[in-house]
């Protein structure tokens, strides 16, 4: 592929970005790296974690999904819901050759209905942290765009707003989602400020876990 098709590549991703919150790729066709020195060339810094599905263990370091759940489904979350600013965006990338039975699923948190998006704007979490314990909304504007904070592990309801919240806006996030299936050098591109995200339960495939590997890349937002 050429480097304007690459680019028309990515183009395409950004613009389905701005209306679905999310885009899905296949790496054969483009490369995390290009998209990502897209990205760089915008001001964006770059982080990256391996994630694979872990049993809860003594070692388990409580304050992290693995930590709550092992190898159970994870609830819907905002990624680094406890940093002040999260990362804009997050890329999951299958880079190897197996397809993996745990789907990831994604809701649009921007897309709520007027009356839970009323809640949502009111709300006020405390959160706490090595730094101490804060208060923090889960609305916030960075340089003109809307980022919405979501994780009901890490972020105690403050007030009756959060509470409701709490109650009324997972079960929408559950019907409302879509369903990414890991197919072999495949990827999706989410707006972390907008989308929740959620990972699907174990499969009857018992060594599906033994080879799920996803590459999360962190993508900052320093424009």
């Amino acid at each position: 592929m050429s480097r304007f098709d690459q680019e028309d590549c990515v183009a395409n991703i950004l613009a389905t970005m701005q209306t679905s919150g999310f885009a899905v790729f296949d790496l054969n066709g483009l490369s995390v790296a290009v998209l990502l020195n897209h990205l760089k060339r915008a001001g964006h810094s770059v982080s990256q974690t391996v994630l694979a599905p872990r049993d809860q263990s003594p070692q388990s370091h409580k304050k992290t999904l693995s930590g709550i759940y092992g190898k159970d489904a994870f609830p819907y979350h905002t990624d680094y819901a406890f940093k002040p600013t999260p990362p804009k965006f997050i890329i999951l990338a299958n880079e190897s050759c197996y397809h993996f039975g745990r789907s990831t699923f994604i809701s649009s948190l921007s897309a709520l209905p007027s009356d839970m998006a009323v809640l949502l704007k009111d709300s006020s979490w405390i959160l706490r942290s090595r730094l101490g314990t804060f208060i923090v909304s889960s609305c916030q504007s960075v340089k003109g765009h809307l980022l919405f904070r979501w994780d009901l592990d890490f972020l105690t309801p403050y007030n009756d707003f959060a509470q409701r919240s709490a109650e009324r806006i997972p079960p929408y996030l559950v019907a409302k989602k879509s369903e990414i299936s890991w197919s072999p050098r495949s990827a999706v591109m989410i707006n972390n400020w907008i989308c929740a995200h959620a990972r699907g339960g174990a499969t009857s495939a018992p060594s599906d876990d033994d080879v799920r590997r996803l590459t999360r890349y962190e993508v900052w937002n320093h424009a």
